[in-house]
């Protein structure tokens, strides 16, 4: 990357910045674990004929990113996002979302659509971040989109 004299500026809202869904749904869920940054796991467990042969524990790349003030005023902002900034369309939702909404302008293509959000706020255990590639605003498209999927998940766990 070439970087200007707006690139600060650009970084501050998210542009300049290379990162895959991943990376951002791992700080989010960072931020869910007060700080502690886990190694993303996408498998648990590999099973045989019904036994388990091999085990992947979890893995921690990091005890304390940052303070605990500082993570609680993260929680704060990304909950005054949905409450009171551009994921406030979504006070239907029956729990309690700290999320961001994202817009990303690509040159010569319809706008980007990009949520990630934690839930419940405080005592997060569901991290998701949706991401859709020309298809408008992040507020319009993808966050209902997210929640619409943590509400199915809300669903299952209530119905176990």
């Amino acid at each position: 990357n070439v970087w200007s004299g707006l690139s600060i500026p650009y970084m501050a809202i998210g542009y300049e910045v290379e990162q895959v869904p991943l990376q951002t749904l791992n700080l989010y869920n960072t931020v869910a674990n007060n700080g502690k940054m886990m190694k993303p796991l996408f498998v648990q467990e590999i099973r045989r004929s019904g036994k388990v042969v091999e085990r992947f524990p979890p893995v921690v790349l990091k005890d304390k990113i940052c303070s605990r003030s500082t993570i609680d005023k993260v929680k704060k902002c990304l909950e005054g996002v949905m409450k009171n900034g551009t994921g406030s369309d979504l006070k239907s939702v029956e729990f309690n979302i700290a999320g961001k909404t994202g817009t990303a302008e690509v040159r010569g293509k319809a706008d980007s659509s990009l949520f990630a959000a934690i839930t419940p706020a405080q005592e997060p255990d569901y991290g998701i971040v949706a991401m859709l590639e020309e298809a408008g605003f992040g507020s319009a498209v993808a966050a209902p989109m997210a929640a619409r999927v943590l509400q199915k998940e809300r669903e299952k766990k209530v119905s176990i």
